[in-house]
């Protein structure tokens, strides 16, 4: 039985489960299951359930359960608490358009609808929409969550005939803007960052 969860890396890591009860192993390909044999934080977190970062096998997730009842890989899963593990992007998705073709699981779970736009020009933008809807099924106006990659930052300054210009205009450091409703902005390096931070807000929604 194989299961394919995604680490830090670009390529998942597969975990396989052999034996039942006394028997039950359940091995990584990661260099802490291949270095040291024992149970890694991969194998630990699916025992316990926690599968954001699955992403094949969720299917076999009950009769991994079964098989490894009464064993000594559960009792040392409860026994060693799991570190904090990042949400990692779905397969394919490595910038927000992507993120938005490819889709996400954990997006689609919730009440949550993903709109797409983009400006073009000097100033480009790629913005991922998160909205919430009213009764009778119509979107919201105002984004519930947003994720925005900008490539540029500035100053918008007003000009003597009264029109608005950037000044200041340079690449940013941190392209990647999580935004909320109820939350402070965020911004992020690193696309996988910013994706994590966006998963984890939404979790606090509820």
């Amino acid at each position: 039985m194989l299961f394919y969860v995604q680490g830090s890396g670009k390529t998942p890591y597969e975990l396989k489960a052999t034996g039942a009860g006394e028997t039950f192993y359940l091995a990584c390909s990661c260099p802490a299951g291949r270095k040291t044999g024992k149970q890694c934080k991969h194998a630990r977190a699916l025992l316990m359930g926690e599968v954001t970062a699955l992403q094949e096998g969720s299917g076999d997730l009950v009769e991994l359960a079964k098989l490894a009842a009464g064993s000594s890989a559960i009792a040392e899963a409860m026994d060693r608490p799991l570190e904090k593990m990042p949400h990692r992007p779905p397969e394919g998705a490595s910038c927000v358009k992507s993120l938005y073709e490819v889709g996400c699981p954990l997006i689609d779970a919730t009440d949550l609808t993903p709109q797409y736009s983009e400006e073009g020009g000097d100033w480009k933008v790629r913005r991922l929409t998160l909205h919430e809807r009213w009764r009778n099924g119509n979107l919201k106006k105002g984004a519930a969550f947003e994720l925005t990659w900008e490539e540029m930052s500035g100053d918008v300054v007003v000009q003597a005939d009264g029109s608005l210009a950037y000044e200041n205009v340079k690449p940013r450091a941190r392209p990647y803007v999580v935004r909320g409703k109820s939350m402070q902005t965020v911004t992020r390096k690193k696309f996988e960052d910013a994706y994590d931070f966006l998963i984890k807000a939404m979790a606090k929604r509820g």
